[in-house]
């Protein structure tokens, strides 16, 4: 157990009494009291009784004869002698001084890194293209879009594709029949353009026509590859029985799709292809 010497706090840790004597604010002010009281006493030679304040500090040896010694709690340097206390406190000063600059030199690096970065980033959104011109770059590129074309391309439609469901068709019509031929130009309304067979370009929300002249053209397709397929599952009905029905119903879906009927799977299909196509 250590013991302050100044105001008599005993600690367990010699860095808590060290931190204890240059901190707290009672037993700084009894260091301060005391190297003024000594001072004093050279001076004064009127005796007077003690008051209870002197009577602790009466118990502290004189600075003058003492061999105090107080360690900086900042770079561990070691005072001793009579003007320990005062040496160690200007040194301290210089120590949070040197601390405090070193802590705005590293800062102020930081922040110019940060703000080299920010100007980096500046200029890449400047030089980056908007959403608009690369909307209007696709939509000059467009190849127009005709019926004939499009019934070409579904002899490209897969058993893998109709698997899929309405993402499966949404892969298939953005990988052959509307393949640079359709652009999403609002997500959030399922807007897309196209350009007709003179170059017209159109706007199709939810894609209400281009979807029914899709599922028209691969309408034959998809029948047949169906059918030719759940007759291969056929003979194992117990296990392929799920599978064959899903199929059915995909084959129902694009009938009705064809005839311009909409529901959830239409949406799925729309939702899909506007985000295959959009920038």
């Amino acid at each position: 157990m250590l013991t302050c010497k100044y105001c008599k706090k005993k600690w367990e840790r010699k860095y808590n009494l060290e931190k204890h004597q240059k901190t707290a604010k009672y037993c700084l002010k009894l260091q301060k009291n005391l190297v003024k009281n000594n001072k004093s006493k050279k001076n004064k030679t009127k005796i007077k009784k003690p008051n209870k304040t002197e009577l602790i500090r009466t118990k502290i040896p004189d600075d003058d004869t003492c061999n105090s010694t107080v360690i900086c709690g900042k770079c561990g340097n070691i005072y001793s002698g009579k003007f320990a206390v005062y040496n160690e406190e200007k040194h301290y000063k210089k120590c949070v001084k040197q601390e405090l600059e070193q802590t705005i030199a590293e800062q102020s690096s930081k922040i110019l890194a940060l703000q080299e970065k920010i100007d980096e980033m500046t200029m890449a959104a400047i030089n980056r293209p908007t959403n608009q011109t690369v909307i209007n770059q696709k939509i000059q590129n467009l190849m127009p879009l005709n019926m004939n074309e499009m019934t070409d391309q579904s002899r490209y439609l897969t058993i893998e594709h109709i698997k899929n469901g309405a993402a499966g068709y949404a892969k298939f019509a953005l990988e052959y029949p509307l393949k640079d031929r359709i652009v999403c130009v609002d997500y959030a309304r399922r807007k897309i353009k196209f350009k007709n067979d003179v170059g017209e370009l159109i706007t199709d929300p939810d894609m209400a026509n281009t979807a029914i002249n899709f599922f028209q053209s691969i309408k034959d397709k998809n029948e047949d590859l169906i059918s030719k397929y759940s007759n291969e599952l056929t003979t194992n009905f117990g296990e392929n029985g799920d599978r064959i029905v899903e199929l059915l119903s995909y084959k129902e879906e694009v009938e009705n799709l064809a005839s311009g009927q909409k529901d959830d799977f239409h949406s799925d299909f729309v939702k899909e292809c506007c985000s295959l196509s959009s920038t």
